[in-house]
């Protein structure tokens, strides 16, 4: 599975959610977030997923704070419709921006 790269800054962290599966009966708990970049003056802001345990990690980040976020992206069909998301898979703290 192919990861990509992006540092900015942490903009915004939405709502903890968690419940339990219908399909396999086990508890899941998920995050989204906002990360914000800027190259040559232009801001550029990505609306990520954290799943698992990096929604700890995602925890672990103040609003503001530089941090770097390795990602994946997962496109599904559903009722005849693509959706795409950026799936966090790890994310790093404490970084100037």
């Amino acid at each position: 599975m192919e990861t990509f790269k992006i540092q900015g800054r942490l903009v915004e962290v939405g709502e903890r959610q968690s419940g339990t599966s219908r399909q396999t009966g086990n508890p899941w708990v998920r995050q989204d977030f906002v990360i914000e970049t800027e190259n040559d003056g232009r801001k550029t802001r990505y609306a990520m997923k954290a799943i698992g345990p990096v929604v700890d990690l995602v925890g672990q980040i103040q609003n503001g704070n530089g941090c770097a976020v390795e990602f994946r992206i997962d496109s599904r069909l559903y009722n005849g419709r693509w959706y795409t998301e950026l799936v966090c898979q790890d994310i790093k703290s404490d970084l100037p921006f």
